[in-house]
């Protein structure tokens, strides 16, 4: 039995919970009751990549040409195999179009609202941290423990319920004005051109789709009155099947054709009579160009906005939502709630605001794209090899992966700088590269030199030195950098 009391201690601490996440949004989306906020707002694409062994390193290494190798080690990251399908290339392909016009929507129209997209339900409230105040809230996982006392459903019915705790929220969309919107995102149609179909077969495929859809949105809704069940009186959950790849005029043949289908996507986004359910989901035809995907131009506005006015602003602004806006963006977006990214290395990125994703961007841009041609003179053993390229083509990096595999062979490892002073912050930094990237094996066996080649004095008393240093074999292991073949010859 529970103790007298206890619910009140169980809900004063689940409001104490609720109070620092929101003052913790407070920092992270200063304003919140002004504009929208996308979350993540950087859709990172998925890239299929295996590994590669160089110089004690595993190295990813994509399908095609480039080879991704971050500047600089980073110590709680280890790259894994990932596997990316086609499937999930066109995923992430009409994700950003399809955001970056809701992004223009935003702004033209100065909508408050929170965007979230490819949210997990496990996610939900699900950082460890903070499992003991997430406890005080309805979550997905809720639904699974709710399953086992029902005894009396149809295989399918149990089926269905015992998933609900499973799967993600393609969109969604907390409106301060008018509430909840979610959304299920197909991307069928975008590459129908590409394959020899026929109508019909086309047809069959998009009635799948649509079928998924409808189930997933129902599922959603379920999700989503559970989890907000604690607030009074509950958000208006509007729904929305999403086809960005898909012309409105096929979707109205295939409803069209398959009464039962239309009638099921009429039920389940709550559609009125004399309404046509077409216009309540997204087509092709609301957005932007596939081959220009960030240019909403006023015809594509124009469009976008029927849309919207069908599935968001047409019944009216939900006036008890606006009270709820911050402590459910706090519960969906605050700390106790993982937002994840895809990346190439492990673990998976959390992403809540947008300096977090600005610092992940440039992260990816720092990362150094070597070809196969680089690849090559990493692994042959050539007497003698000269780099050239203009600034930025992943030089410097190749001269220290290079140093990286000589000390993993147990071999000494001379870094020159050849034009004294002018050459010397370059070597420095490939010093520090070299001795982070190969750690205590560089401690005895990375060595720096300084010298100017246009001084002769110096440049002979260099080469002395080196000459002295040659192993057993009658090898000698220079990296240098900065300099030019004239310099060296």
């Amino acid at each position: 039995m529970q103790p007298a009391g206890g619910g009140a201690t169980a809900q004063s601490h689940s409001l104490t919970a609720a109070q620092q996440w929101e003052n913790v949004i407070t920092d992270w989306y200063p304003r919140l009751e002004e504009r929208a906020y996308f979350v993540p707002s950087v859709h990172f694409n998925r890239v299929h990549y295996d590994r590669q062994h160089v110089g004690g390193r595993h190295v990813p290494q994509t399908d095609h040409v480039p080879v991704l190798v971050p500047q600089l080690p980073v110590a709680d990251r280890r790259p894994g195999d990932q596997s990316v399908s086609d499937s999930d290339i066109r995923d992430d392909r009409t994700t950003q179009r399809l955001l970056a016009c809701l992004r223009a929507l935003a702004d033209r129209q100065n909508e408050v609202m929170f965007v979230l997209s490819q949210l997990d339900f496990g996610d939900y409230l699900g950082e460890p941290c903070y499992s003991a105040a997430a406890n005080a809230f309805a979550r997905p996982i809720d639904l699974k423990k709710k399953k086992k006392k029902k005894k009396t459903k149809t295989k399918e019915a149990e089926e269905t319920e015992e998933s609900l705790h499973e799967g993600d929220f393609d969109l969604l969309i907390f409106h301060r004005e008018y509430g909840v919107l979610v959304g299920e995102v197909k991307i069928v149609g975008d590459n129908f051109s590409s394959l020899t179909l026929t109508q019909q077969q086309q047809d069959a495929i998009v009635v799948k789709k649509v079928e998924q859809a409808v189930k997933q949105l129902n599922k959603a809704e379920k999700v989503l009155t559970h989890i907000l069940s604690d607030l009074q009186p509950p958000p208006r959950v509007r729904k929305s099947v999403m086809l960005p790849n898909l012309a409105r005029s096929q979707l109205q043949r295939v409803l069209r054709n398959n009464l039962q289908l239309e009638q099921a996507v009429c039920q389940c986004m709550a559609i009125q009579s004399g309404v046509n359910p077409v216009d309540v989901c997204l087509c092709a035809d609301n957005l932007s160009h596939t081959a220009t995907p960030f240019d909403v131009t006023d015809d594509v506005m124009t469009e976008l906005l029927q849309w919207w006015g069908h599935v968001m602003t047409g019944d009216g602004p939900d006036t008890s939502f606006k009270t709820h806006y911050r402590s459910v963006v706090a519960r969906f977006a605050g700390p106790a709630t993982t937002v994840q990214v895809f990346s190439v290395s492990k673990p998976r990125l959390h992403v809540h605001t947008e300096w977090e994703a600005v610092s992940e961007t440039g992260r990816c841009f720092t990362q150094i794209v070597l070809h196969p041609v680089q690849l090559d003179v990493l692994h042959q053993d050539q007497p003698l090899v000269y780099l050239v390229g203009p600034p930025g083509t992943g030089k410097t990096l190749v001269l220290v992966l290079r140093a990286v595999k000589w000390l993993h062979d147990c071999h000494h490892v001379h870094i020159v700088s050849p034009l004294g002073e002018h050459s010397l912050a370059a070597a420095h930094m490939i010093d520090h590269q070299v001795r982070q990237m190969a750690g205590s094996l560089a401690q005895h066996m990375l060595h720096l030199h300084v010298t100017d080649v246009y001084k002769e004095d110096q440049w002979r008393t260099t080469v002395q030195d080196l000459v002295t240093r040659v192993d057993s074999r009658g090898r000698l292991f220079v990296i240098a950098d900065e300099s030019t073949f004239t310099d060296l010859r």
